[in-house]
C-alpha cells in the first residue's frame, strides 16, 4: 500500500513538531492526529482542548493544529516552562498562533480543578502529567469531570513497559470511578477513551478510516481486535504486520465492526 500522491497535512506539521524537545514519536503523533481528525469529522462539540503535562509543547503543537474557530487550548503543568512553550508553539503554529488563545496554567490537577469554571468542558483532553499512579488517578478524575459528553480523553504511556503502574491504574479507574468510559483505541503507548454511549460512533470511524488515513500520514498500521466485542469492544493499533486487520487467533483475517 502506498501513500496518496498528495501529502497529508500531518506530514508537514510533523516536520515542525518533531523539532520541539519531547518524547512524542511519529507513530503516536500520527494516531493522535487521526483521532483529533475523527472528532472533527463527527463534529464533536466542545469548548477547546486541554493538555495536562506539557513539557516543552511537542504534543500541544500537534493538538493546536485542530483548534476550531473561537476555540482555545489550555496547557497545564506543575512545572510549566512558559517561555519555551510559547516560543515553540509560536514557531510550529505560525499564523494560527495569533488566531487562537493559548492559555498556560502552572499547578496540579487539584489546583487546575478549582480554577476552571463550573461549566467549562473540553472536547479533547491529553493526560500526560506526573507519571505516578496517584498522579494519574488525580488527572483522570479531573478529566472525567470536565470532558464534554461527546469528548475524548487520551492517556499517555499506557502499556509502556517502563510504566506498568500507569496501565494498572487506568484499568482500576475504569472499573471504579470511570465506569461510563470505554477505550476506543489503544496504540503506540496511548489509550483513547470516550463515554460508552459514543463508543460505536468513534469505533465505526476507526474501523472504516484508520488504515487509509494512517497510510496517508506515512505510518501504515494494522487494526486489531483479537477477541469478540463482548470481551473487548474497542480496537488496538499496531505497526503494519502485512495485513490491514488482525482478528482473533481462530480467524485472524477477520474482525467485526
Amino acid at each position: 500500500m502506498n501513500p496518496s500522491t498528495a501529502a497529508h497535512p500531518f506530514i508537514a506539521v510533523w516536520a515542525l513538531v518533531e523539532s520541539i524537545d519531547g518524547w512524542l514519536e511519529r507513530e503516536s503523533a500520527a494516531l493522535m492526529d487521526f483521532m483529533l481528525e475523527t472528532q472533527d469529522l463527527l463534529k464533536a462539540p466542545g469548548q477547546g482542548l486541554l493538555e495536562i503535562g506539557v513539557w516543552k509543547g511537542r504534543s500541544a503543537a500537534l493538538m493546536a493544529r485542530h483548534l476550531r474557530s473561537g476555540e482555545d487550548i489550555l496547557l497545564a503543568d506543575a512545572w510549566l516552562k512558559k517561555d519555551e512553550i510559547t516560543a515553540n508553539l509560536s514557531t510550529a503554529m505560525a499564523q494560527r498562533f495569533r488566531e487562537h488563545a493559548i492559555n498556560l496554567f502552572q499547578g496540579t490537577a487539584r489546583e487546575l480543578a478549582t480554577s476552571i469554571g463550573p461549566t467549562r468542558r473540553f472536547r479533547f483532553i491529553h493526560v500526560d502529567g506526573e507519571h505516578t499512579a496517584a498522579g494519574l488517578r488525580a488527572d483522570l478524575s479531573l478529566a472525567h469531570q470536565i470532558v464534554e459528553p461527546t469528548g475524548m480523553i487520551a492517556v499517555d504511556d499506557i502499556f509502556h513497559p517502563m510504566y506498568p503502574h500507569l496501565t494498572k491504574e487506568l484499568f482500576t479507574f475504569l472499573e471504579t470511578e470511570g465506569r461510563d468510559l470505554a477505550c476506543v483505541t489503544f496504540g503506540f503507548n496511548k489509550a483513547y477513551l470516550c463515554r460508552s454511549r459514543f463508543l460505536d460512533a468513534y469505533g465505526d470511524m476507526v474501523f472504516e478510516r484508520i488504515n487509509t488515513s494512517m497510510i496517508d500520514r506515512g505510518v501504515p498500521v494494522t487494526l486489531c481486535r483479537t477477541t469478540d466485542r463482548v470481551e473487548w469492544p474497542g480496537y488496538s493499533v499496531i505497526s503494519d504486520i502485512g495485513m490491514a486487520r488482525r482478528g482473533p487467533d481462530y480467524r485472524d483475517d477477520y474482525i467485526r465492526q
